[in-house]
């Protein structure tokens, strides 16, 4: 598909208008510790590669050339503009920008980039925390891999150089599953016990290369020799904020289907003369739906206004509180 300076032109117009009713706030992250979880928020627009430093709170991990994170955004210029980018032909999972990083090069030893941000609360030890971000392969490219994680520090990670930075991550995509989808974002995810005092979050490849698992995809000669990964929508939640509260019981409702793309159902097992109050909250805990129910055994919520994502639904009743977490397609 061919796009236009012209029509590139109106569609970064169309999404600026909407940056002007987006509100960034780590105070108002009742649930995502990770600011800025989408890279929405540019300090200034990007124009060429390597430069993540633009997206507000992001930076990387390895501060030497050739290790240069890239940033894509709709307000950008030139190659940075989603879903026409250097990396390839992709479109931002959810709202309007995402970042890209080598993680595995042919022929140069060790190379890596990485992003980094600090969150917006210190972790607390004994705690568990669920982390989940989402990840597409760039296009043209001869190889994948599966071994992409996420590393806790309790300062700022960061390596004077361009090569891989050795430890063991707290979370990393299974070596069985190889992230190699260039069309679809895939979801790496997992829970973690927190020691206490962690406050930034870095995500890339942990592996040497003798240790990377990578799989070859085409042997076409025109095809890179690298692996070039997008990323959005990074997520770092405590658990005890998805567990909910008091009496409600899982068996108490259900809730389908999850993930949902427009209609979400949600059914009680017995409504009797019980009101349930219903709120869903964006990534950020800002609350964008609340309904009030009386009697109701069967509820049906329209999700179609909003952008494609995570969600938290809260259900409340005489009894107590329960949240969910919702994935809207």
């Amino acid at each position: 598909m061919v796009f236009t300076d012209n029509i590139l032109k109106h569609i970064r117009q169309f999404y600026l208008l909407g940056m002007l009713f987006f509100s960034f706030s780590t105070a108002d992250a009742q649930f995502n510790l990770v600011p800025n979880s989408s890279f929405e928020v540019a300090d200034t627009c990007p124009g060429s590669q390597g430069q993540i430093n633009f997206a507000h709170g992001w930076f990387n991990a390895n501060t030497q050339w050739p290790s240069t994170t890239d940033y894509y955004h709709i307000c950008g210029t030139g190659g940075a503009v989603p879903p026409v980018t250097w990396g390839g032909f992709q479109f931002p999972l959810s709202n309007q920008a995402f970042v890209g990083i080598v993680v595995y090069t042919l022929g140069s030893l060790n190379s890596r980039e990485y992003v980094e941000i600090e969150l917006s609360d210190t972790l607390t030890g004994g705690n568990s925390y669920y982390v989940e971000y989402y990840v597409a392969l760039g296009n043209s490219l001869k190889l994948a891999i599966s071994n992409l994680g996420a590393y806790f520090t309790n300062s700022a990670l960061l390596n004077n150089n361009y090569t891989v930075i050795s430890v063991n991550p707290q979370i990393e995509n299974p070596d069985t599953v190889f992230l190699n989808d260039t069309l679809n974002w895939m979801k790496v995810s997992g829970t973690f016990i927190a020691l206490g005092g962690e406050k930034f979050i870095t995500i890339g490849s942990f592996r040497n290369d003798s240790t990377t698992n990578d799989t070859v995809l085409n042997q076409n000669p025109a095809f890179y020799d690298f692996v070039y990964y997008f990323i959005d929508d990074v997520s770092v939640i405590p658990v005890d904020s998805l567990q909910g509260i008091a009496d409600i019981k899982p068996e108490d409702f259900l809730i389908y289907p999850n993930p949902a793309k427009d209609l979400l159902n949600i059914k009680f097992a017995n409504a009797g003369s019980m009101f349930h109050d219903l709120s869903l909250s964006d990534i950020t805990g800002k609350i964008i739906l609340q309904k009030h129910f009386s009697s109701e055994k069967d509820i049906q919520l329209d999700l179609s206004e909003f952008p494609p994502g995570m969600y938290f639904l809260r259900v409340e009743d005489g009894s107590g509180m329960v949240t969910k977490k919702i994935i809207k397609l």
